[in-house]
């Protein structure tokens, strides 16, 4: 119920009149299928901030004619990442953090507070804020030095042209990776980033700035996650692939 009452909250305050009521979604199942059809049979698909791998594994088995490439920078991270996809084809691996630099950059390594020195998947380019009063059972207790790139770089080393789906969980870096690599934004179809009501890493954007942000480029909400009162998820689509 208080998720339902927070969606009515937004759909009040940031959208006008007119707009369509919004999807919701609970799970990577339900993302998948609401994106679906706005991608070809074949689709090259970014997951930026892969972790071990279980959604990049969701959509090689959904898109088994289509391309998945999935960054993961933390080295003991990445290890089980590329571990866990190596049976699929269809599924390339970096370890590299996406962002505003080509270069070596500082990552905050989160931790469960019953699991020390394992990492966990709320390490970020940005140094945790909210994130510690509403997750107290998840540490940052160190940074490690992490490869970086961005987008559009990435693309030109890799001969990449376009993008149909960008999966992006970066903990609160999303909206500055997408800055940098304005040519591979063009050519997305669908987005699904990640979310924030409250600071949770310190200086990142928040929705209001990241949707503004998307429309001014071509993209409409359609979708939203809002079981956390603090971060969520939202999938954007081009409004050139709505039919």
């Amino acid at each position: 119920m208080k998720s339902l009452l927070f969606l009515i909250l937004i759909n009040l305050c940031l959208f006008a009149k007119d707009a369509k009521p919004l999807l919701t979604f609970k799970n990577s199942y339900d993302i998948l299928k609401i994106v679906e059809q706005y991608l070809p049979v074949d689709p090259v698909i970014i997951e930026a901030g892969a972790f071990k791998g279980e959604d990049s594994l969701r959509m090689a088995k959904k898109w088994k004619k289509g391309k998945i490439h999935s960054f993961e920078p933390i080295p003991d991270v990445y290890t089980r990442l590329k571990n866990n996809t190596q049976p699929y084809k269809n599924i390339q691996t970096y370890q590299l953090a996406i962002g505003q630099t080509v270069g070596v950059v500082q990552m905050h390594v989160s931790e469960l507070s019953a699991q020390p020195e394992k990492s966990f998947g709320s390490s970020s380019l940005l140094p945790p804020m909210d994130h510690l009063k509403h997750a107290p059972h998840v540490k940052f207790p160190r940074t490690v030095e992490v490869k970086s790139s961005t987008f559009d770089t990435w693309a030109n080393e890799n001969s990449i042209s376009h993008v149909d789906f960008m999966w992006l969980d970066m903990q609160g870096y999303e909206l500055n990776a997408l800055k940098a690599s304005p040519k591979i934004l063009d050519t997305v179809k669908v987005l699904l980033t990640e979310i924030s009501f409250s600071e949770v890493y310190e200086g990142q954007h928040q929705f209001a700035e990241v949707k503004e942000w998307l429309e001014n480029k071509g993209f409409v909400l359609i979708a939203i996650d809002t079981k956390y009162k603090w971060f969520g998820d939202a999938i954007f689509v081009k409004k050139s692939s709505i039919p």
